[in-house]
C-alpha cells in the first residue's frame, strides 16, 4: 500500500511525518493545559476561603449587634471569612430606619477602598432576623459566588476572638468590638414598638345623617400583629322629625387587634360607648339624653410610610350595632341606629421602639 499526500504524489515518508506533527501537537496542548491550571489553581483556592474586613452601622435598639450576621454569613460559607488584617477587601454594612420598616445596605471595597459594588435590601415589616438573613445571602454571594452551588456546607469552627480595631478613622463601628460567638442556632427576637396616632374621620350610616369626628389611637406592635385601644367622636348629626329635627352625636372607646401584611391592615373591632341624642325645635320631646352604645366590626386599610418613623393609615370600618337604638319624638320613632355603619379613617401614625 503507497501513502499520498494531498498533491496527490506517492511519498512513503509522509505518515512517519504526519505523526511526528501530530504527536507534537498534543505535546504542546498538554503543556499549554498543564500551565493554566498552575495558573488558575492557586486564585480558586483562595476564592474557596477568600477573606474580607467587616464594618458594622446598625439601628440603635434593633439590629446593633452583628454577631447574627457574621454567623450567618459563616455559616452559608462553611467558614468565617471576618478578619481584623490589612490588605484585604472591606464590606461596610449599613441598616437604618425607613419608615416603618428597616434598610439595610452593603458595600465592597478593595484594599486601595475603591468601591466594587453595592446593595440594598429593605424589610417592610421592620424584622432584624428577615433583614440580616437577606444580607447574609448577598455578602456570602459577594464573596465567593460559588456558595450558593454547594450542598450543606460543612459548619463553620466558632467565630476567632477579636483582633483590637485598626486606628486608622472608620464612619462604622468596626466588627473586632463584638464579643466572639459559637456558630449555634440562636432564637431570634422581633423588638417590640409603640404605635400612636391621630387623623379625622367621616361617619356614613351611624347617625341621622353624615358626620365629621376625629380618631386617636395608642397601641403595641410585635411582628405582623398589631393591637390597639382607640378613642373616637362623631360630631351631632341631625335628621327632620315633624316640625323640627333629631340630632345625635356619638363617644365611644375602640379596641382594634389587626394583622398587618407589608402596607395592608386588616382589624377587627369592639366599640362601647355613649349615644347622645336631644330634639331641636320639638315643644314636646321624649328623646333620651344620653344611652348606652355597642357595636361589634372589621376594617381594611393601608399605611404608606412617608419617614422613618411617621405613616399615612387609611381604612375603611363597617360596625353592627349590638344594641340597637330609637330616637323618639312624641312616642314616635324618628331615628333607628342602622343595621350597617360605615366609617372612612384617615390618620397620622408614629412608630417607635
Amino acid at each position: 500500500m503507497d501513502w499520498h499526500d494531498r498533491s496527490g504524489t506517492s511519498s512513503p515518508h509522509a505518515a512517519p511525518a504526519n505523526a511526528s506533527r501530530r504527536a507534537s501537537r498534543v505535546l504542546s496542548s498538554a503543556r499549554f493545559l498543564l500551565l493554566a491550571w498552575l495558573l488558575v489553581w492557586p486564585r480558586i483556592a483562595a476564592a474557596e476561603h477568600a477573606s474580607v474586613r467587616l464594618a458594622y452601622d446598625g439601628v440603635e435598639g434593633a439590629c446593633s449587634d452583628p454577631s447574627e450576621l457574621r454567623a450567618e454569613v459563616a455559616g452559608r460559607l462553611g467558614y468565617d471569612p471576618f478578619v481584623e488584617s490589612a490588605g484585604v477587601d472591606t464590606i461596610s454594612v449599613q441598616i437604618r430606619r425607613a419608615g416603618i420598616g428597616l434598610e439595610g445596605t452593603f458595600e465592597r471595597r478593595n484594599a486601595a477602598h475603591h468601591p466594587l459594588g453595592r446593595r440594598a435590601i429593605s424589610s417592610r415589616r421592620g424584622d432584624c432576623s428577615e433583614l440580616t438573613s437577606a444580607l447574609a445571602v448577598g455578602i456570602a454571594i459577594a464573596i465567593d459566588p460559588l456558595s450558593l452551588t454547594r450542598e450543606n456546607p460543612a459548619e463553620a469552627p466558632p467565630l476567632p476572638a477579636p483582633a483590637a480595631p485598626a486606628e486608622a478613622p472608620s464612619p462604622f463601628r468596626e466588627s473586632g468590638a463584638v464579643e466572639t460567638v459559637p456558630l449555634v442556632p440562636t432564637r431570634r427576637t422581633t423588638p417590640l414598638r409603640f404605635v400612636v396616632g391621630i387623623g379625622p374621620s367621616l361617619a356614613l350610616e351611624t347617625l341621622p345623617g353624615p358626620s365629621f369626628g376625629v380618631r386617636a389611637l395608642a397601641g403595641v406592635s410585635y411582628g405582623s400583629f398589631e393591637l390597639d385601644l382607640e378613642g373616637a367622636f362623631d360630631a351631632p348629626a341631625s335628621t327632620a322629625a315633624g316640625a323640627g329635627s333629631i340630632e345625635a352625636s356619638l363617644v365611644v372607646g375602640k379596641v382594634a387587634p389587626c394583622f398587618r401584611y407589608g402596607w395592608l391592615l386588616g382589624c377587627a373591632s369592639l366599640s362601647m360607648g355613649t349615644l347622645h341624642g336631644t330634639g331641636v325645635g320639638i315643644s314636646k320631646s321624649s328623646v333620651q339624653d344620653e344611652t348606652f352604645y355597642a357595636a361589634a366590626g372589621v376594617r381594611a386599610g393601608a399605611e404608606w410610610p412617608i419617614t422613618r418613623t411617621l405613616g399615612v393609615r387609611l381604612f375603611v370600618e363597617g360596625e353592627v350595632p349590638l344594641r340597637p337604638t330609637d330616637l323618639k319624638t312624641n312616642d314616635t320613632t324618628a331615628w333607628s341606629t342602622p343595621p350597617v355603619g360605615v366609617s372612612v379613617v384617615s390618620m397620622l401614625v408614629g412608630h417607635f421602639f
